[in-house]
């Protein structure tokens, strides 16, 4: 296989084609978003069609009958920026500069101050600065609507008082400002290992006379807030009658959880059932831990996901007494989360059931409350990503694997196909030549199965010797290895950080892999739990295990040129298995990574490695292991990264430079967490991989084309 000048450029052009932002535009249909009326009776949704066009198609949901509605389909008024309406549209409630509430009439056109008390880092209705992204948000210029939710029949609003003056203040600095010439300082609240946390405190707004509102507070003692508020999360509801809230109550560290329900109007607090653990408890094993405990609409009963078994579950709990009625599933494999829920069944995702299957594959299954076998309802050995109804009647099931074209259907709740609605166009990517990636299961050193994918140049060539990229990322709250064809790494769990970074990489002429070892979720709770306490060592046996075991048997895997790519808490495991096995990864670019877990908020690491002062701080720090560095390491960060501060890299930066060791380093002015978009960081990705790894000097002069721009070849 060449490597001339001009073979080379002609692979970064093809690399760049197959970058997120560059696939997107060219497959069609593949995860199309439905709307449902209010009675189940008709969903629409926008079919794609060549040259950027979209139509609307309606469908009777009775007999999957299709037709184009002429123009969009027909969409409320939204609200303005800044206001959450009331579900009969009558009132908003807004937040004023202060950050007091206040109450709009929409009708009568009053306005009404509900809260007078707010000050600086005590505000209503708001969003965390610890959210990981409120930075960004906020020099967006955009206005958020006020945190709340207003009960099903309009006539109270649940929000909460935010209380951040305790958690420090965190700068940054934005170099080049786009006006004027003098450094910008930034600064938002985040809380670090240790560092008081925000809280909560839940109220309610009671509009049973909208002249007179009152404001009271609920839930007893305040939430604490570790990331996003517990409303956002969908941690805070109503109940179907409005007179009572649920919520999940977590401990500092996340050793416990509690499901409690509350009185609306302030009264006593119940709690109904409570998970603890030595390590960690959470309610949804991905990011952003959604709760997925349901409460059957006669609010007697709760259907809880628990691991006490080992294996994540479902249990049905008297509301009244708190005990367990039955335990509802049951065996090695795991529930991920509740779909749908009735007085008599539940719907529900599950992994790992069918045998002989992909474990991470998801598959919808129901099973009545008094217990019984799940039942499979999308059996295509697939990944299923479902939604249901309003009513419960129907769900629309997008099923799809990373090489295979996405498949979008319509389906009664027993199960029963009604229609197909699309198949994903992806005829642009195969007259491209892509090569999908291949799955692979391999077993560790330890006898347990770790699956991932393999991703190989489209003109792969098994006579040639390729040197092999691990492109890392360890949970442990996400998986690496994608499982459905997604082209939009915006778009949730499912999708993030997605195929498409490893895919471009390997067009360069790289083997690369997609690994999930110990410690990632969708597993085992002994899986998942296996790198507590041991954050950033753990994994990287596992990792080392699945590239030897598939280099074993192809031989065009050449494992001593064997490098690693990571972004976040991939890039600090990038840099952590140059530094702990500088004799097999020899080349590394990480991007923004968590180098120190006491310059990250506080709940990522409290949760999974333990509260400060239990472990050994500095023993899990890359910087203490600066001086074992051998290879090539490239380090990105964005200087406005709000997220994983930049102090991260600096700090691994100064801790090199310490030990007299080479790096190189980028920041990127003005750029944030999402850096891995931005043009230079994806040339300068690659560059440092085919110079240092293939050991071929990169394309003089090739510039990759930003996102939203139109990717022909080189230029900006």
């Amino acid at each position: 296989m060449s490597n001339g000048a001009s073979d080379l450029a002609e692979r970064y052009r093809r690399a760049e084609r197959l970058c997120e932002w560059n696939v997107r535009p060219r497959v069609r249909n593949v995860a199309p978003s439905v709307s449902w009326s209010a009675d189940g009776s008709t969903l629409t949704y926008q079919r794609e069609l060549a040259g950027a066009r979209t139509q609307t198609v309606e469908v009777l949901t009775a007999t999957g009958e299709a037709s184009v509605v002429d123009g969009p389909a027909p969409t409320p008024e939204p609200p303005p920026s800044g206001h959450l309406r009331s579900p009969d549209g009558r009132f908003d409630l807004v937040v004023d500069d202060a950050g007091d509430l206040a109450l709009v009439d929409l009708a009568g056109g009053g306005r009404t101050r509900l809260t007078h008390d707010a000050e600086p880092g005590l505000t209503y209705a708001s969003t965390s600065q610890s959210s990981t992204t409120w930075l960004s948000t906020h020099r967006s210029g955009a206005t958020p609507a006020p945190v709340g939710v207003w009960s099903p029949d309009g006539s109270k609003i649940l929000t909460h008082r935010l209380d951040q003056r305790a958690v420090p203040e965190t700068p940054l600095v934005e170099m080049r400002p786009a006006e004027g010439h003098r450094p910008r300082l930034w600064t938002y609240r985040m809380p670090f290992m240790g560092d008081p946390l925000p809280t909560a405190q839940l109220i309610v707004v009671d509009l049973a006379d909208p002249e007179r509102p009152t404001v009271h507070e609920v839930g007893g003692k305040p939430l604490l807030v570790e990331f996003v508020t517990p409303i956002e999360l969908g941690w805070v509801w109503w109940d179907e009658a409005c007179d009572h809230v649920w919520l999940l109550r977590e401990s500092r560290g996340a050793a416990s959880l509690a499901l409690c329900r509350a009185d609306a109007r302030g009264g006593p607090v119940h709690e109904v059932v409570r998970e603890d653990a030595e390590d960690y408890v959470e309610p949804h094993p991905l990011l952003p831990w959604p709760c997925t405990a349901r409460v059957t609409p006669d609010g007697s009963r709760v259907v809880w996901p628990s691991e006490r078994s080992g294996w994540r579950h479902l249990l049905v709990v008297d509301v009244a007494t708190g005990d367990v009625e039955r335990t509802l599933t049951g065996g090695e494999w795991t529930v991920r989360e509740v779909l749908h829920l009735d007085d008599d069944t539940v719907w529900f995702t599950g992994l790992g059931r069918e045998v002989g299957r992909d474990p991470y594959l998801r598959h919808v299954y129901r099973v009545p409350l008094t217990g019984g076998e799940p039942e499979l309802l999308t059996p295509e050995d697939a990944d299923h990503s479902a939604s249901f109804s309003p009513t419960g009647t129907h769900l629309v099931d997008t099923c799809s694997t990373p090489w295979t074209a996405p498949v979008t259907r319509l389906r009664t709740a027993d199960g029963t196909l009604v229609a197909e609605l699309e198949v994903a166009d992806l005829d642009a990517l195969h007259a491209d030549g892509w090569r999908p990636p291949e799955p692979f299961r391999v077993t560790n050193r330890h006898g347990i199965d770790l699956h991932g994918l393999l991703y190989l140049p489209s003109d792969f060539d098994p006579s040639h010797r390729y040197p092999v990229v691990d492109s890392w990322y360890p949970g442990p709250q996400l998986i690496r290895t994608p499982k459905s064809f997604t082209v939009d790494d915006d778009a949730g769990v499912d999708a993030w950080p997605g195929p498409w970074a490893a895919q471009a990489i390997a067009e360069l002429g790289f083997v690369v892999v997609n690994v999930d070892g110990r410690g990632t979720p969708l597993r085992s709770r002994e899986f998942h739990h296996a790198t507590y306490a041991d954050l950033q060592d753990h994994a990287i046996d596992d990792h080392l295990d699945a590239v030897d075991a598939l280099a074993a048997d192809r031989p065009w895997m050449d494992v001593t040129r064997l490098g690693a790519q990571g972004h976040s808490a991939g890039a600090a495991a990038t840099v952590r298995a140059m530094l702990a096995r500088p004799d097999r990864y020899t080349v590394g670019v990480a991007g923004s990574p968590v180098n120190d877990l006491r310059r990250y908020i506080a709940y990522w690491g409290e949760k999974y490695q333990g509260l400060l002062g239990t472990f050994d701080a500095d023993a899990q720090s890359n910087l203490t292991l600066a001086d074992r560095l051998e290879g090539r390491l490239l380090l990105i960060h964005g200087e406005l990264d709000d997220n994983v501060h930049p102090s991260n890299t600096m700090a691994m930066y100064d801790a090199f430079v310490r030990a007299d060791k080479g790096v190189d380093l980028v920041i990127l002015a003005g750029e944030a967490h999402p850096c891995w978009r931005h043009p230079f960081y994806v040339r300068r990705s690659w560059d440092h991989l085919v110079r240092h790894l293939m050991g071929t000097e990169p394309p003089q002069g090739y510039r990759v084309t930003p996102p939203g721009a139109h990717a022909t070849g080189p230029g900006w």
